[in-house]
């Protein structure tokens, strides 16, 4: 949040753009994401039966206690932060690049 607010500030265009990202139907997210979770997790079951042909043994191991954030939880945050730079830099671009035409610099 930090980030988002501090490239918000520098960029009007992104400033604009934040708002709208933020507009989700969460009723939606939350059926689409359910959906996508019950066919992985059947696809993912009936693939592993076909390539193993066994059943898998049930492993009962402890994670350490210094160990609060897992691998996971941490890729998830580094991947989000990097999106956000990434549609930072894809806007930029965009204003930069295509949006500056010779007529925004010499205004006659």
């Amino acid at each position: 949040m930090i980030f988002g607010g501090l490239l918000a500030s520098a960029d009007a265009v992104f400033s604009r753009l934040v708002p709208r990202l933020l507009d989700w139907d969460v009723e939606s997210l939350v059926v689409h994401c359910l959906v996508m979770a019950v066919i992985a997790w059947a696809v993912a079951g009936f693939l592993r039966g076909v390539v193993t042909g066994k059943e898998m043994k049930a492993v009962n191991a402890k994670r350490p206690e210094f160990l609060w954030l897992g691998v996971t939880e941490t890729v998830i945050i580094l991947g989000l932060l990097d999106v956000l730079f990434l549609s930072f830099v894809v806007v930029l671009n965009r204003v930069i690049f295509i949006e500056n035409t010779p007529e925004r610099f010499f205004h006659t």
